[in-house]
């Protein structure tokens, strides 16, 4: 199915993002070493010659061993903390710099976005308990309210970065997002999410699907979708705080509340806040 949420880590988009991120990481040849390393040679002579059969797979399942660069995937739990070494000792930083510059060039050659890739780089590390630079985080402040464009992940991204009770640096970071057997056990996604509301599908708007062409999802068509969704006391268009070195913000002559770092980025997002904008 395409997605069963609308938060992050909550459909097929993103689970084939982490795979490949796993794959350009080394984290299935390390998986694949560990795996032969905690069996016999000739319980791995016998995996070769005849597949796993079902009533197998369960005393299999104490020397199963997956490394992956999202915290939920990783198998048995010692693997975070070898996953997460990998990338404090450099792996994470060339990741960020590669995907850096290709949204810095326009880079558009694959189907996923260079910026969405670096939200759920950040958002996997986070799950990891990994220290984040200072510069990476400044980065996802200002990348991720232009490319997480469900309601549910922006705004899960939004408490992880600026709170309350947001990512602590080092730390690993639940971000609530239900899997999809724990979804269909809870009833599935709430009625108004549903691409087909009243039917037996519990599949939801993708990142990067088609919007829903009927019901209340509809208004996932919405260009309200897209507004930046900053806290007030940043600024609205891109996220810089005062700590930036930016100096005062600069506050909207009307309303008073939304401040901005410049004119350039009052101008970008007047489209969304003349919307709320009312005199002090």
């Amino acid at each position: 199915m395409g997605a069963w949420g609308l938060g992050l880590f909550q459909s097929d988009t993103d689970y084939d993002l982490i795979s490949d991120l796993d794959l350009e990481l080394g984290l299935y040849e390390l998986t694949q070493k560990a795996s032969e390393a905690s069996s016999s040679p000739e319980e791995n002579q016998k995996e070769n010659q005849h597949p796993t059969s079902a009533e197998e797979h369960d005393d299999s399942e104490k020397n199963r061993v997956n490394y992956s660069i999202f915290a939920d995937h990783c198998f048995p739990k010692e693997a975070i903390d070898t996953v997460k070494n990998l990338l404090e000792n450099g792996k994470l930083t060339e990741l960020v710099a590669k995907y850096e510059e290709k949204m810095q060039t326009g880079d558009d050659s694959d189907y996923i976005p260079p910026g969405y890739k670096l939200c759920i780089i950040g958002a996997c590390a986070m799950t990891l308990g990994c220290h984040l630079t200072p510069s990476f985080i400044n980065l996802l402040k200002r990348t991720y309210p232009k490319n997480l464009h469900m309601p549910d992940s922006n705004m899960q991204m939004t408490k992880a970065l600026f709170g309350p009770n947001g990512y602590t640096n080092g730390l690993a970071y639940d971000f609530g997002s239900k899997g999809l057997i724990e979804t269909m056990e809870s009833g599935g996604p709430p009625e108004e999410d549903l691409m087909y509301p009243g039917g037996i599908s519990m599949n939801v708007q993708a990142p990067f699907g088609l919007p829903p062409l009927f019901g209340p999802a509809r208004r996932m068509r919405s260009p309200t979708y897209t507004e930046p969704q900053y806290p007030d006391d940043v600024c609205g268009g891109c996220g810089k705080d005062e700590n930036a070195g930016m100096g005062p913000l600069m506050k909207c002559a009307c309303c008073k509340k939304r401040v901005y770092c410049s004119k350039e980025c009052q101008k970008y997002h007047w489209k969304w806040h003349k919307a709320v904008c009312k005199p002090a």
